[in-house]
């Protein structure tokens, strides 16, 4: 289930980082079943967003569950950055960008990683 707000595009996953759905049963950390019916992402960097089962609102651990931000397949590539949106990026020749706006810095799957410079022989 993917939400946007004023901090951007947020994806529900699940502890496996796997998306969760609207319609899916989920399973609380005391046993109990329920079914997902909507959610509210973050709304500020101290949140952690809720997520609605069976009509009521939990934080989305109760569930096993996070928001994160879903990012492009720009910003995947390495082309966009994730922070500021721009596309001056460099890479190191692998998985690892960096971005020359605002120095932020990520890898493939868009979670942060240090940026490892090419040494010139």
């Amino acid at each position: 289930m993917q939400e946007t707000n004023n901090l951007g595009r947020w994806e529900l996953v699940n502890r496996a980082g796997e998306p969760v759905e609207e319609g899916q049963e989920v399973r609380s950390h005391r046993g109990a079943w329920g079914v997902v019916t909507g959610g509210i992402p973050p709304r500020h960097g101290g949140s952690t967003g809720r997520i609605e089962v069976d009509g009521v609102l939990f934080y989305p651990s109760v569930y096993g569950c996070r928001w994160e931000r879903a990012h492009s397949a720009a910003v995947a590539s390495g082309r966009e950055c994730p922070e500021c949106s721009s596309q001056e990026t460099e890479s190191n020749g692998g998985t690892e960008y960096r971005c020359v706006a605002c120095d932020h810095r990520w890898g493939i799957d868009g979670e942060p990683y240090g940026y490892r410079a090419e040494v010139a022989a």
